[in-house]
């Protein structure tokens, strides 16, 4: 999903997890990829994050739900207009990377975007996302 702010909004860690790629890509800018383990389904789950202004974490550092990896920017060919490009996705039995909706991962349940609440605990299992800006 696309997600349009301002420049340099704080982007946010959806779940626990490991970055496995911190990197500049020439089509979308800054990016960061973080595996987040397995799922309630046995699916491998990551998260993928393009078009930052800054990245704030490196390859193998270990990130916790809600801590900021990056800010929102604007960076690679595609990133025209100030947008955080927001995926889930799943490496298939064949090692193709296949895309999920992220809607049907948000910890309160499909469809329904959670909000990060640091007051709040929820589980690192089943697998469950809050939503990678600070709401408002």
């Amino acid at each position: 999903i696309d997600i349009i702010s301002e420049l340099g909004t704080p982007i946010l860690a959806p779940a626990a997890g490991r970055v496995i790629k911190s990197h500049v890509h020439v089509m979308y800018g800054n990016r960061i990829v973080i595996d987040h383990g397995i799922d309630a389904r046995g699916e491998h789950i990551f998260t993928m994050y393009y078009h930052l202004s800054d990245r704030g974490v490196a390859e193998g550092d270990t990130v916790q739900r809600g801590q900021q990896i990056g800010a929102l920017g604007r960076t690679g060919m595609l990133g025209i207009t100030p947008h955080l490009h927001f995926g889930v996705y799943h490496v298939d039995r064949y090692g193709r990377q296949v895309a999920i909706n992220p809607h049907l991962h948000w910890a309160e349940g499909r469809g329904r975007v959670t909000c990060f609440d640091a007051a709040r605990t929820l589980p690192d299992q089943p697998l469950r996302l809050t939503y990678p800006l600070p709401c408002r």
